[in-house]
């Protein structure tokens, strides 16, 4: 992280390092994750329930077109933005001036 990057944007100051963070590694960290969301969705039955919620649905008059999510990529999205939330929260909260007893 630069100087200038962490001058940028005073209400992110907070975050900055976890922005940064999650600009640098978040497509490693995808392609790390996915395959573990995939196997783990597909052990417990999520992705079978999920077809044949979406099969049952089309089948419904006045349904309309249904659009299938790709629920591998949707999760994994997901836990990332779940994980980087997180980290964000805890930079707010190590940056926070500490209160004294008073």
């Amino acid at each position: 992280m630069t100087f200038e990057d962490a001058r940028q944007d005073p209400g992110r100051r907070e975050t900055a390092a976890t922005d940064y963070f999650r600009n640098k590694t978040q497509k490693k960290l995808y392609d790390e994750f996915r395959p573990v969301v995939s196997a783990s969705m597909d052990e417990v039955g999520v992705t079978r329930s999920y077809k044949k919620m979406v099969g049952k649905y089309a089948t419904l008059p006045l349904a309309g077109k249904t659009e299938s999510v790709d629920l591998d990529h949707h999760v994994t999205t997901k836990a990332l933005d779940g994980l980087f939330l997180v980290l964000g929260q805890e930079g707010r909260r190590r940056s926070a001036p500490t209160r004294r007893p008073g």
